[in-house]
């Protein structure tokens, strides 16, 4: 098992083939009703566990690339001098570049976690019999068992949860909320805890801190906490009735109405709030709702199998295969010449043989033509053609 240039570039490659898929599937709401959301996720995760081993296995068959990608291969590895007889390659330079981006923004992340994390932590508890009450009761519907902490904040911001492994659900001190829609905000706030989608945010931004030069994981990033919170809306109201489906749905929009803070410390890809801010997210979430209302049964199970078919194709083909540059070696390159009709042609000599000349030099005679572009001459002729 090795870690290539071949093997990344594979891994990119077929990853981003598998990305334009998912991102056809996303530019329609219709389409995504068919394939399932869940599908879409699963697609991704799918990406995100090639993307965290791209590497080239002993069984692996290489498939031999002859253009443009062997001129950037040798490119790459081949030595520039710099001073005194010492030379590096340009692969190693790129190794260097990329190495010191992985460093700046994994602190530039650890920063801002540890910077959120001392915000939430120092934030006011909030000792409201309500709120625990609420939360117990969804807790036990569910039968769900652990510790959530709320807090208060005194900037307008929308409630999110934060912390794996000790969750804060973070409330603004603006908000007047009535029993029914911080159940639906706890409700939702959970859902996300329990789904994993804190885990798997997680793992899309050190993912995106690897392959920081890859505008695939920016995009890929912005249409997973797209297709999560669609999800979430998904699973809290499956069972509900059509007036609370409303209801919840009204609480979605008053909520897109506000206009909220973004704390300091926060990080988009650290945190899960009820509302994302992002408006297109947000009419996606209704439509999504309403349709849901309308017509609930558009998913088609073929169209979701077959796009699920391919993901996995395209999973495993990177495994079994890797892409490496071919070129001919020089001393071949040396013994070799090319025949063509510029510098060859046959002369017939009419008992079903023909006479090859290369450079008007005799080559030999062969019985069968393996060349229909190479002029036939006649024998006596030095400028007819047939």
């Amino acid at each position: 098992m090795d870690l290539t240039f071949s093997s990344l570039f594979t891994t990119t490659f077929y990853s981003s083939v598998l990305f334009l898929c998912i991102f056809f599937m996303l530019k329609k709401a219709n389409r995504m009703r068919q394939v399932g959301v869940r599908t879409l996720i699963l697609c991704i995760l799918l990406i995100l566990l090639k993307l965290m081993f791209p590497y080239e296995f002993f069984f692996s068959k290489n498939i031999n690339l002859t253009l443009l990608y062997p001129k950037i291969y040798q490119f790459l590895h081949s030595p520039l001098e710099l001073f005194k007889n010492k030379t590096i390659q340009p692969f190693n330079i790129l190794c260097f570049i990329w190495g010191a981006g992985i460093v700046y923004n994994l602190m530039i992340f650890i920063i801002q976690y540890v910077r959120m994390s001392f915000y939430v932590k120092n934030l006011e508890l909030i000792r409201d019999q309500r709120l625990y009450d609420l939360l117990y009761s969804i807790i036990e519907k569910k039968r769900l068992h652990f510790h959530f902490r709320f807090v208060s904040s005194e900037t307008a911001v929308s409630p999110y949860i934060f912390g794996i492994f000790r969750p804060y659900i973070v409330l603004s001190d603006t908000m007047n909320l009535d029993s029914q829609n911080l159940y639906y905000i706890i409700s939702h706030e959970i859902a996300h805890y329990y789904n994993g989608d804190l885990l798997l945010k997680f793992i899309m931004s050190l993912l995106k801190i690897v392959y920081w030069w890859n505008p695939l994981l920016y995009l890929l990033q912005k249409q997973l906490n797209r297709l999560l919170e669609i999800n979430i809306d998904s699973i809290v109201t499956r069972n509900w009735s059509e007036n609370q489906k409303l209801n919840y749905l009204s609480c979605l929009i008053d909520s897109a109405k506000e206009k909220y803070i973004v704390p300091v410390p926060c990080k988009d890809e650290i945190i899960l709030s009820f509302q994302s801010g992002n408006p297109f997210t947000t009419s996606q979430r209704v439509t999504f709702l309403l349709e849901d209302l309308d017509a609930p049964n558009k998913f088609s199970l073929p169209r979701s199998a077959l796009l699920l078919f391919l993901s996995v194709f395209l999973f495993f083909i990177p495994v079994f295969t890797t892409f490496e540059a071919w070129h001919a070696a020089p001393q071949i390159k040396e013994d070799t010449f090319e025949i063509n009709s510029q510098n060859a042609f046959y002369i017939d000599n009419g008992n079903g043989t023909f006479d090859l000349y290369i450079d008007y030099n005799y080559a030999k005679t062969i019985t069968e033509i393996f060349d229909s572009t190479i002029p036939i001459k006649k024998r006596g002729s030095q400028n007819e053609i047939q």
